[in-house]
């Protein structure tokens, strides 16, 4: 059962459980309320007119207090030794390594060419639309990762393997007979 009680900053009546109240909690009907009413003049730093954020600071002067400094450089030191970027950038980048080559895999017929000159080189080797629908890729979510799961997950028809040179020329004579030009510096 809920008691009624008046926010004691601006007022308001709220219900409060009666444990709440034994706490000495459900003085207040809000965090606000609660933080500018007990915390009425804002930051207690000197010359401060922000509104307070922790223990009567703003979150600026906060975060310049020594023992917040100091705590914030030890659990941050821990979190880098325990999250490195090198260690979950490996971890990435040999999931979707997978997920690349066998898509490559299946859109070379096991041959890891490239469909035009047939380069060989697994590293400059990429998935080209065939039918130049680069819209379908969009679909799929904004970057290349989303897109390699999808394409993994389904395997539909209407892509080829092109080395990435042969990829950037298909790009280019598309533009071309796109606009009818013949010469490079338009595009």
């Amino acid at each position: 059962m809920a008691i009624e009680r008046t926010c004691e900053y601006c007022g308001k009546k709220f219900y409060v459980k009666p444990y709440s109240i034994k706490k000495g909690q459900g003085r207040f009907c809000s965090k606000k309320c609660f933080y500018e009413g007990y915390y009425p003049h804002g930051c207690t730093y000197l010359g401060c007119k922000e509104p307070h954020h922790a223990h009567g600071y703003c979150k600026k002067h906060y975060r310049e207090l020594p023992e917040v400094k100091q705590k914030e450089k030890e659990t941050s030191s821990i979190w880098y030794k325990n999250h490195s970027l090198s260690y979950h950038s490996k971890i990435r980048n040999a999931y979707y390594g997978k997920i690349r080559n066998t898509i490559l895999m299946h859109y070379s017929n096991g041959t890891l060419k490239c469909a035009r000159c047939g380069f060989d080189d697994i590293r400059a080797l990429d998935i080209d639309h065939i039918n130049n629908k680069a819209e379908d890729r969009k679909k799929f979510g904004k970057n290349v990762y989303c897109f390699y799961i999808e394409l993994a997950k389904k395997l539909p028809d209407g892509y080829q393997v092109l080395c990435r040179n042969c990829n950037w020329i298909k790009h280019i004579e598309n533009l071309r007979s796109k606009y009818g030009s013949s010469d490079t510096s338009d595009l």
